[in-house]
């Protein structure tokens, strides 16, 4: 480093500290948004519970009469891909056709996430009366834009650096050149 002119010292600490602080920046700033975004599919999840039991309670015919097994018919189109099973006292429960063989039943009330089928899913438990909801999605997308968003780090990084080592390089001989 002793043998780096006095400008190109200027251009690197100023890419290193830039550098530096931007990792700290990005690094801090992902598990932040990761708790934004699980946060507001917490809060979709408990909105598509009560829209389900609202369907139910206000559907005229076998959803009235508990002793008559639920149908798919029930769940509204918007929901049909999510994973859901329905438990009602007495009865076979409603279970999404993409859950294939695992239950969800005897999970306790509230939000967790959990594998299914190998990949990480967020799923909702919630009771209203005689029912017992379960219902969740993948967190694919999610994992997926924590994936892009390291990966444009990793390639803006370098960047970055160049443009600050030019910057400083070039304001250290401007300042130097023009003294006051």
């Amino acid at each position: 480093m002793r043998s780096l002119p006095l400008r190109a010292k200027f251009g690197l600490y100023s890419a290193l500290l830039t550098t530096g602080a931007t990792v700290g920046v990005l690094l801090a700033m992902r598990p932040i948004l990761y708790k934004h975004q699980l946060a507001a599919l917490d809060q979709e999840l408990t909105d598509n519970a009560a829209e389900l039991v609202r369907d139910i309670e206000h559907f005229k015919g076998p959803a009235m009469n508990f002793r008559k097994p639920l149908r798919e018919e029930l769940i509204p189109v918007s929901l049909r891909r999510r994973y859901y099973e329905i438990e009602v006292p007495g009865q076979e429960s409603l279970r999404s056709p993409n859950l294939r063989d695992v239950r969800l039943t005897g999970l306790e009330p509230g939000l967790r996430t959990m594998v299914l089928f190998g990949r990480n899913a967020r799923i909702g438990s919630f009771r209203h009366g005689y029912l017992t909801i379960h219902i969740g999605t993948r967190l694919g997308t999610l994992e997926t834009m924590q994936e892009d968003m390291l990966e444009v780090m990793l390639k803006t990084l370098p960047v970055v650096a160049i443009a600050v080592f030019a910057g400083g390089w070039w304001s250290f001989a401007v300042g130097v050149a023009f003294p006051g």
